[in-house]
Parts: structure tokens; C-alpha cells; sequence
């Protein structure tokens, strides 16, 4: 305990200064220089001032378990019709789908879906033409083209906030997408230092290209968004590399196929 001169009213408790026994009745006025004032050993100077009561912690609630939340399985089922189908998944699969795999449940001849970037229709032809093999995303619209009609029945979540694309009910309809097949040792050098063109000779509409990278192979595509009529029996249809030029007449399995193999 330490007091200094000045000091007034100070209350000692029980201290020992030189010779002198300060008890707790003895209120003194000290003028003298700063003493300190310590404790005899094994005791403690009592002070006037509050011990600290404990502190009594907030009683806490016990966490109730939250309920868990339940995903309900959904199954929709799709009506294809012969030729070409607009669709999109109709639900969240449980394992993801790809073209390759879409066109192995419908037995689709063609998929094709729309490069956000190049806003060009990018074809997937089963065993032929398979390096644009892509993962199908929810909200995603796909053009599928189906030999004959058929159901399919598609198992897994209900989206959420994503919708599905409708598909086009018409009985019967024109040829809007096509997409052509070709083919040939022309086309292992360099194409785009030279010009490779693939027209419909018929219409004179020019279809966008794409190459394999791993072999010798090409696919043209045409899509009209507005589902008309891009190609019919007897059109005419020349790929040209060059001074290079193979010429192509459509049939009617072509159109079946939405594409000749």
C-alpha cells in the first residue's frame, strides 16, 4: 500500500510503519515523504474495496437439430417426334449428360447446340463426327434429331429456377437443320490458308464449317431459328477446297438423318 505527503483521510486496515502498528481505527493525516507500506509475510492487506462477484455466464440455449431437408426424386417423360426435336434437360440428372450420351439413349443421328460466343450452331454427329461432344447444362436448348418418335423419360431433380425449352408439337415439319458430312485427304493440309466452302447449290446459302482436329473428317451445319425450310430432296450441295470440288445430291434418308454419313 503506498500513500504519500498531502494524503488525507486515508482508512488503514492493519499496517506496519517503522515501529508503529497502524490499526483499522487509526485515520490519519501524513505529511511526511511518499512511504510504501507492505504487508507482513503470509498476510494480505485488505482493502475497502468490493471483492469481484463472479460473473454467472448466459444460460445458452441447446441447439435444436435442424429438420433435414428431403430431395424428392422427379421424373419426366418427353414426347420426340420423327426429324427434329427443340428440347432441353427436364430435370437435374444425377449423373452429368453429354451428347455423346443423350444421342445414345434418344438414338439421335444429330445434336447440335448454340456457341454462345461464335453464335453458330455446333453439330455432334454419333461415330462420326465426335470431338464437339459437350456437357448439356440446365436451361441449355438442344436440337435433336430422332429417326422415328419416341418417349423418353428422364430421372433426377427438379431444376430450380431454371426452365426447360419447350418442343415443337407440329406433327409434321420442314428440314430447319442440317448438317453435312465430308470427308477426304484434301483436307490434312493447312485449309484455312486455302478456301474451303460447303454451299447449297440449290439455294445458294453457304453452311458454317468445322474440322476434327485428329483426323480428316468435317461437318457442315445450317440452322434456320425460325424452323424453316434449309434444305430439300434434290438440293444440290458442293464442298470446294481449292480448285478441288465434290458435288452431293440430297435424298430422303438424307433428310431422315438430318444429315448424310
Amino acid at each position: 500500500m503506498v500513500f504519500t505527503a498531502g494524503s488525507a483521510g486515508l482508512r488503514i486496515i492493519k499496517a506496519r510503519v517503522g515501529e508503529m502498528m497502524l490499526s483499522s481505527s487509526v485515520a490519519v493525516i501524513y505529511t511526511g515523504p511518499t512511504v510504501e507500506v507492505e504487508a507482513p509475510k503470509g498476510e494480505k492487506v485488505p482493502t475497502d474495496e468490493p471483492a469481484d462477484e463472479p460473473v454467472e455466464e448466459p444460460v445458452k440455449e441447446p441447439v435444436k437439430p435442424s429438420r433435414p431437408v428431403t430431395v424428392r426424386p422427379a421424373q419426366f417423360k418427353i414426347s420426340l417426334k420423327t426429324g427434329l426435336n427443340m428440347t432441353s434437360l427436364p430435370v437435374q440428372p444425377d449423373q452429368p449428360v453429354s451428347a455423346k450420351t443423350l444421342a445414345r439413349d434418344l438414338a439421335a443421328t444429330v445434336i447440335l447446340r448454340l456457341d454462345a460466343d461464335s453464335q453458330k450452331f455446333i453439330p455432334f454427329v454419333p461415330e462420326h463426327f465426335e470431338e464437339t461432344n459437350f456437357e448439356i447444362e440446365g436451361g441449355m436448348g438442344i436440337i435433336v434429331n430422332v429417326k422415328e418418335a419416341k418417349e423418353h423419360t428422364f430421372s433426377g431433380q427438379a431444376w430450380d429456377n431454371v426452365p426447360a425449352a419447350g418442343i415443337d408439337s407440329n406433327d409434321r415439319q420442314p428440314v430447319w437443320a442440317f448438317s453435312l458430312l465430308f470427308g477426304g485427304a484434301g483436307l490434312e493440309v493447312d485449309w484455312r490458308q486455302n478456301q474451303l466452302t460447303v454451299t447449297n447449290l440449290s439455294r445458294g446459302s453457304r453452311y458454317g464449317i468445322q474440322l476434327d482436329h485428329n483426323r480428316p473428317v468435317g461437318v457442315a451445319t445450317v440452322v434456320d431459328s425460325t424452323q424453316q425450310a434449309v434444305i430439300q430432296v434434290g438440293d444440290l450441295i458442293q464442298v470446294r477446297l481449292d480448285q478441288q470440288r465434290w458435288r452431293y445430291r440430297v435424298s430422303d434418308r438424307d433428310l431422315a438423318n438430318a444429315s448424310p454419313t
